[in-house]
This record gives C-alpha cells, sequence and structure tokens, in this order.
C-alpha cells in the first residue's frame, strides 16, 4: 500500500484549550511545510538558501495560476511523483504543471486527480474560519482538538474531544457537511 504525504498539509496545527490559554502547536511530517497564503504573517518552514523543490514551486504556480481548481498536492513516496489533485482540469493547471516539469533537470513525475469537489482555496477558508470561532466554538462545550485540510480527504478534518452526533450536525451546518470532515481526537499533550 503507498502512502501518500500531503504536502499542503505537511503543516498541521493542532491546538489545545488549557484553561483559558489556547495554544498552538506545529507539527512538520514528511519533511519542510509550504505557506498558506491565505494565513497571514505564516512562519512555515522555509528551505535555507532559497533552494524550493521542484514539488514546492509546482504547488506556489498552481495556487497562484488555478486557484478555484487547484485542490492540493501530495507526494506518492511509492512511485516518486507528485499527485496534483484538482476540482477540473483546465488549461492554466496543465500549461503550470509542464512549465515546472521542462525547468526541473531529471523531469517531474506528475500524475492529476480530477473530480475533486474543493478547492485548497475553499478549504483554507473554511480552515480560517473554523479559527477565528474556535474560542467561541470551545465557550459553547465543542473541544475542537485540531483541524486543517485533508488533500486526500478533500475536506477540512476536525478533531474533537467528546465527539457527539449533535456537535458533528452543529459543525456541518455551520461550515457545511461537503466541507468538513468531523472526527473524534483527543488533546495533544506535550511532555
Amino acid at each position: 500500500m503507498r502512502t501518500l504525504v500531503p504536502a499542503a498539509l505537511a503543516l498541521l496545527v493542532l491546538s489545545c484549550t488549557c484553561c483559558d490559554v489556547q495554544k498552538q502547536y506545529t507539527i512538520l511530517d514528511a519533511g519542510q511545510a509550504l505557506a498558506s497564503p491565505s494565513m497571514a504573517g505564516n512562519s512555515a518552514p522555509r528551505p535555507a538558501g532559497g533552494y524550493l523543490s521542484p514539488a514546492g514551486r509546482l504547488e506556489i504556480k498552481l495556487r497562484a495560476v488555478a486557484p478555484d481548481s487547484f485542490a492540493g498536492l501530495a507526494l506518492d513516496g511509492g512511485n516518486r511523483a507528485v499527485v496534483v489533485y484538482a476540482t477540473i482540469v483546465e488549461p492554466a493547471l496543465t500549461d503550470a504543471i509542464a512549465e515546472v516539469q521542462a525547468s526541473t533537470a531529471g523531469g517531474l513525475a506528475v500524475r492529476v486527480v480530477s473530480g475533486l469537489k474543493n478547492s485548497l482555496a475553499a478549504l483554507e477558508r473554511v480552515r480560517d474560519q473554523i479559527t477565528a470561532r474556535a474560542r467561541n466554538l470551545h465557550d459553547q462545550g465543542v473541544n475542537l482538538t485540531s483541524w486543517g485540510a485533508d488533500i486526500v480527504a478533500n475536506r477540512v478534518q476536525i478533531g474533537v474531544h467528546g465527539l457527539t452526533p449533535k456537535i458533528s450536525a452543529d459543525l456541518a451546518q455551520e461550515f457545511g457537511a461537503d466541507l468538513i470532515l468531523v472526527v473524534e481526537r483527543e488533546y495533544f499533550h506535550t511532555t
């Protein structure tokens, strides 16, 4: 079984509410995380020396030229390929892929998966709405433990400690059932 590592999801922000203090933990999974342009003041790590991987260059280009169709990017370690997720395959998307492939020494294997419902920009807007409402949701008894774009599921995954059917339904109503995936999650603790 091949494991897909979502490059745009390499940065997972876990939020824990302890007392009245909200802490954010950044976990890097499978290498460097790419900055999200929708997050003001993003402090995602950037490679030293100005080097940006071909996958990183491709993500930046696709975010810029095809924001309504680009749904995310993942690395397929088994095939050493970049998987581009898209709502539709449009010329701007294929042209950007061809441009990055042509400028990459040794080429770049890219596989496009289309037909997804949500663009990455739409998922990041929902993620930002959840971030803005996190404290209010906590005050209403919704114990958020994590949230972020799940590229492969094409939803914003929301972790909730003490998840109930009512909480799940309320979150789906507020943020859109076709945009979120609510799961039971424990709090993240450091030692």
